[in-house]
């Protein structure tokens, strides 16, 4: 009973800290939704809104049903249910239940189930609309002939079903003749005395082993024969395409393929796994690190030491001696890095992949077409998520977070290696909701046993079926029972996905395999009447008395059962697949590809800046700050330490903050979750000995500060009053460039007094297409907009070094100047675009640089607070300028 307290004390400091964390940072989970929604249908007011959802949705229909669970039932229940004028139309199949794993429950089905009897409104479909006939037969035969074969009677029930009129029409032929469509391979112990009680086990690994290894050749066998022409589906040859074989585990699957590829047979396996937690992704973030710091002569060793790049030891010594050929690999991975920062990170990409071959070595391992698919996959990602994260740090900092990160989504499943005709090898959970001819289920035998506490036993009541928690009751040891029956049904249900997956044939693999007395197809073939639970006899039965067991069940259906000896191995093998070498040319290019147009930024014009990322912290040479007296104490905004990892967390905190709410626990929480995100700060780059210093207190007041100081020397704006609805955070832009050139944008700015020499130094080469960038911030105030850009700069210990003549000479020395400018023309666009009868003059309000460090609320706008606001002409002439079309000659 204390257990049982602390576990629900526990569970409940849990929510309300994970539910404080939510509030406190603006965010709303999926599962928050449904919550919420629930909890309005069961409070004040429960009516009315229920009667708006009718009234706006008066029919649901709910797909998938037995994948529900109590909340999402009771959530429809309350809305639709009594109501004459509405319809819910909830359509599944219970058989099919298989992700209990994810939250479905069955249990709510059933309820479901038990609540519409009698009302004469369940129905059911009797046509099997995939399969055979004598599949559809055989299936009939092996689940009518079980015991309770779903066991959770009379909710789940099977029930025959009917082939459909065009069920034969492709039927699959083996030299002219229909093959019986369900087949057991029978296993066998190879020990001479079977008579023994307790008998002998076949083991695990062994079992395994015979069953891959029979499979693969029946399905190498099978495709030889197609190309003889002796294996057809209709009028067609057998494809490798239209096989498939179903494992639970991925491991069972790389049994499998491994099998396939001993007889070169190929194969593709379709999985949920995550990409990024492939070994895959680890050796491109080596890679991509040491491409980040091509001087970091240590990481790029430790890359081409990767997989990637397959450098072998005695390879990296004799580099070690040889300066040159060192030297010209250090030079490549600098190259990589500049066209990073100038074309992106998928040109970066491709060029590794191409210059280093990394494509062609990974092919040439047997599991290459895997292992490139992946790669190939991960740099599509990267390239999709460079369009929020800036600059190389942002994305490096990006793929650490997903590779640390469990969750699964359809972007980052494991995508099939080939879009060719190959086997398929598809988890049984995966393979729901799919079709193929021919089915291989060699591992039948194999189930996971959820790990479970001794003291903790999960199961429903098998009244009403409400879920439950026992953690040490009286009657634990029935409650026990009860959870390993909802186990063995789910099991059981598992199977029943897998063997209909069939359209054919659906082969499966059969013996005394140790262990193999809790599956599903043991207790469907040997069920123990004796038993008082649901269970097998298997491990009580000789191999004989298995095979009586499968041989009664085929006499019942002979033509369409067969029972036989795993095949004896005969050594196959296909021959090597593809055309005979045609002396193939490369077609010669002609054409022209015009290297001008790209996307560009603010800082990739300002040749080797990184593009779009946000600012570095760095001390600004034109301002040599005075040191301040030895005894005077340091103000601690000043001494919070510089460096990139500063920039990034200063810039990520005032993006995420509710301005007018951020003060007190709220303000310290998101404080401290964006320091232990980005890490400690550190004042110097080398390591140093002992803990981190907590900088929790100086960020709190350096936010504070920042928040209430006024921008305007009205004193009528500050951050503080900006809520939600009056801010735009991180708003991407891009605009189209006809032609952008050096001198051209001099020329434009020279007639501009408060811009010229602006864009002096600049050589980027001629270019259009593109140009992008991310406002850190944009709001609405008195009816105008303004633009924001926080800059995290040390200029110095001193208030005065954040004087409008040092913030002067800060905003030049960076060219912050032409990137407001830029930022100005795109802000202007997009209000043209969305403001009604916008005009500049009378809705742009202008641009605020704050230097962060040297804001305070008691001295206003004389201190970290660069304002500016372009005249309209010249926002006009950049527009036609950079926008207008032009000849590029």
């Amino acid at each position: 009973l204390e257990s049982a307290h602390f576990l629900a004390d526990a569970r409940d400091l849990v929510r309300a800290h994970l539910d404080r964390r939510k509030r406190d940072e603006g965010l709303l989970y999926f599962d928050d939704l449904l919550n919420r929604l629930d909890g309005a249908l069961q409070g004040p007011g429960a009516e009315g809104l229920a009667r708006a959802i009718r009234r706006r949705y008066p029919v649901a229909l709910i797909d998938e049903f037995q994948d529900t669970d109590p909340q999402q039932y009771r959530i429809f229940r309350r809305v639709y249910q009594g109501q004459a004028d509405c319809g819910l139309f909830l359509i599944g199949d219970p058989k099919q239940a298989i992700y209990g794993f994810r939250g479905a429950d069955i249990f709510t089905y059933m309820q479901a189930r038990r609540d519409a009897e009698g009302s004469g409104r369940q129905f059911t479909l009797g046509v099997n609309w995939r399969s055979g006939s004598r599949l559809i037969q055989a299936l009939n035969a092996l689940y009518r002939g079980a015991v309770r074969p779903f066991i959770q009677e009379p909710h789940i029930r099977f029930q025959p079903v009917a082939p459909s009129p065009s069920a034969d029409e492709r039927s699959l032929l083996l030299d002219g003749e229909e093959p019986p469509a369900l087949q057991f391979w029978m296993l066998r112990i190879h020990d001479s005395n079977q008579t023994k009680r307790p008998p002998g086990f076949i083991r695990r690994d062994m079992a395994q082993s015979q069953a891959a290894g029979g499979c693969a050749e029946r399905i190498a066998e099978l495709l030889e024969r197609a190309d003889r022409g002796a294996a057809r589906l209709g009028d067609m040859p057998l494809q490798a395409k239209d096989i498939a074989v179903l494992v639970r585990t991925h491991r069972e699957g790389e049994l499998i393929q491994q099998a396939l590829r001993d007889c070169r047979v190929g194969s593709v396996s379709l999985s949920q796994d995550s990409v990024f937690s492939t070994e895959d992704a680890g050796e491109l973030e080596t890679l991509l690190t040491a491409m980040v710091e091509p001087n970091d002569e240590a990481l790029v060793r430790t890359a081409l030491a990767s997989g990637l790049l397959g450098r072998r030891a005695d390879e990296l010594e004799r580099l070690g001696r040889d300066e040159l050929a060192w030297e010209q690999i250090l030079a490549r991975f600098q190259g990589y890095r500049a066209r990073w920062l100038e074309q992106g990170p998928m040109v970066a990409f491709q060029s590794i992949l191409v210059e280093e071959e990394i494509g062609a070595r990974l092919l040439r391992r047997p599991d290459g077409e895997r292992r490139l698919t992946n790669l190939l996959q991960l740099g599509e990602l990267i390239q999709v998520a460079s369009r929020e994260q800036p600059g190389p740090d942002g994305l490096m900092r990006w793929l650490a977070d997903q590779r640390a990160d469990g969750q699964r989504d359809e972007a980052r499943q494991l995508r099939l290696e080939s879009d060719e005709g190959l086997v398929k090898v598809v988890t049984m959970h995966k393979s729901k909701g799919l079709e193929y001819p021919l089915v291989f289920i060699p591992f039948p035998w194999s189930y996971f046993q959820p790990p479970r506490p001794p003291a903790l036993v999960r199961f429903h009541d098998p009244v009403n079926l409400a879920a439950c928690l026992d953690l040490g009751s009286e009657d634990q040891a029935r409650h026990r029972r009860l959870e390993q029956t909802e186990q063995l049904a789910e099991r059981l249900r598992l199977f029943y996905v897998a063997v209909t997956r069939a359209a054919k044939l659906c082969v499966l693999c059969w013996g005394r395999v140790k262990g193999a007395e809790g599956s599903a197809l043991a207790y469907l073939l040997h069920p123990d009447p004796a038993s008082t639970t649901p269970a097998s006899r298997l491990a009580d039965l000789t191999e004989e008395e298995i095979r009586a067991d499968l041989d009664a069940l085929a006499d019942r259906l002979p033509a369409a059962i067969q029972i036989r000896d795993l095949p004896t191995p005969s050594g196959i093998r296909r021959p090597a697949q593809g055309p005979e070498p045609t002396g193939l040319d490369a077609a010669h290019f002609a054409g022209t590809i015009d290297t001008r147009w790209r996307v560009t930024s603010y800082s990739a014009l300002l040749r080797g800046e990184e593009p779009e990322r946000p600012d570095h912290d760095g001390a600004t040479a034109t301002a040599a700050p005075e040191a301040e007296p030895d005894d005077a104490p340091m103000d601690p905004v000043f001494a919070l330490p510089a460096g990139i990892q500063a920039g990034y967390l200063l810039h990520a905190l005032f993006e995420q903050l509710d301005f007018p709410t951020a003060s007190g626990p709220a303000l310290e929480t998101r404080v401290r979750t964006l320091l232990e995100r980005y890490g400690q700060l550190r004042t110097s780059s080398r390591p140093v000995a002992g803990p981190a210093p907590d900088w929790t207190p100086h960020l709190l007041e350096l936010a504070t500060q920042v928040l209430d100081t006024h921008l305007d020397a009205g004193a009528t704006l500050r951050l503080r009053d900006i809520g939600w609805g009056d801010r735009l955070t991180e708003l991407e832009f891009h605009f189209p460039l006809t032609h952008l050139d050096p001198a051209g944008l001099r020329s434009l700015l020279a007639g501009f007094e408060d811009y010229r020499g602006t864009a002096d130094g600049l050589t980027f080469e001629p270019l259009r297409g593109l140009m992008r960038g991310f406002i850190d911030l944009v709001f609405r105030h008195a009816g105008r907009f303004y633009l924001l850009d926080y800059k995290s700069n040390h200029l110095g210990n001193r208030l005065a070094d954040y004087a409008p003549a040092a913030l002067h000479r800060a905003m030049r020395q960076h060219r912050y100047d032409l990137q407001y400018l830029i930022y100005s023309l795109a802000l202007h666009r997009f209000l043209g675009q969305r403001v009604p009868d916008y005009a500049y003059e009378r809705h742009f309000g202008g641009v605020y640089y704050l230097f962060l460090r040297g804001m305070r609320p008691d001295q206003g706008p004389r201190y970290g607070v660069w304002q500016a606001r372009p005249e309209e002409r010249l926002i006009a002439e950049l527009d036609r300028h950079l926008v207008g079309r032009r000849d590029l000659t």
